[in-house]
């Protein structure tokens, strides 16, 4: 079973590295050691904090840092003929997304299909192995040295034993020879009396 978990490990492992490759296509997925380290020192974006409503707005925090809105660039130059011009430009620049990596998606899918498969026919062992004991969970039959199995012991006729005659069946005595309990007759308050006591 511990094999089983490391598999299973190893391929979401897998499987998340051919994500990352589907997501950020032609990027590298490491990055650079200097990049990297400056992760942990950027700075939080600038109306990470504050209120929208309290801060002026501006086109920076607005659009260039983030995704915005035809209504956020509206607030940033409120005039209608600028928000168009600077809206054309801005579309323009974000319609060149990258196209999906077929290659890295066929893998992904080939990664989920590998598992089910393989978590289907471990599903299906343990199944059938479930109920079967240690020694294999057959019947133990003795086998001769030549693979045949022993001979009976106790030779088997065709003919099923006969049924015992009368006279047989009166003289045998069994369990079933006592005489039946005294009948009270529904009265439970006495106990019946015997000859004995008139």
């Amino acid at each position: 079973m511990l094999g089983f978990s490391v598999i299973c490990f190893s391929l979401i492992s897998l499987l998340h590295l051919v994500w990352g490759r589907v997501i950020y296509n032609r990027n590298d997925v490491f990055l650079e050691e200097k990049s990297a380290g400056s992760f942990l020192s950027r700075k939080l974006l600038y109306n990470s904090w504050d209120f929208e409503l309290v801060v002026p707005d501006n086109l920076q925090r607005e659009c260039m840092e983030e995704i915005c809105s035809y209504e956020e660039a509206r607030e940033v130059f409120e005039d209608d003929i600028q928000t168009a011009k600077f809206w054309e430009d801005y579309v323009s620049s974000h319609e060149s997304s990258p196209p999906v990596d077929v290659s890295g998606l066929v893998a992904g899918i080939v990664a989920i299909v590998v598992t089910a498969i393989i978590a289907t026919v471990l599903g299906i062992y343990c199944y059938k192995n479930r109920g079967k004991n240690s020694r294999g969970g057959s019947v133990p039959v003795r086998m001769g040295v030549d693979g045949q199995p022993h001979p009976e012991s106790v030779p088997l006729s065709n003919r099923a034993p006969g049924l015992p005659s009368y006279n047989e069946a009166l003289a045998h005595s069994g369990q079933h020879d006592a005489p039946p309990p005294p009948y009270s007759g529904g009265n439970s308050t006495e106990p019946p009396q015997t000859q004995e006591e008139e």
